[in-house]
């Protein structure tokens, strides 16, 4: 399965950090037209989807919301709001 995506200027690269079974995944995010790579907050124990990259982007690439981290629902949620 392909977890890489790219959209509307930004490409996304996850990573897996720790050893054997008992790895997180690190959610790297490049802007293409600056080649600025940062870390995206979004729950470590899954691969962001296609479309949760899309809103993630489309959202602006918000920080981690103050009490957990980023995740399908929380994107879902946030973009509905914004409709």
């Amino acid at each position: 399965m392909n977890y890489k995506h790219k959209y509307n200027g930004f490409s996304y690269e996850p990573v897996q950090a720790g050893k054997g079974d008992k790895y997180n995944l690190v959610h790297n995010v490049t802007n293409t037209q600056t080649n600025e790579t940062f870390q995206a907050e979004f729950t470590p124990y899954c691969h962001m989807s296609k479309i949760d990259f899309e809103n993630y982007v489309d959202l602006g690439c918000p920080p981690k919301r103050e009490v957990r981290m980023l995740s399908s629902d929380t994107l879902r949620r946030m973009k509905n709001k914004q409709l």
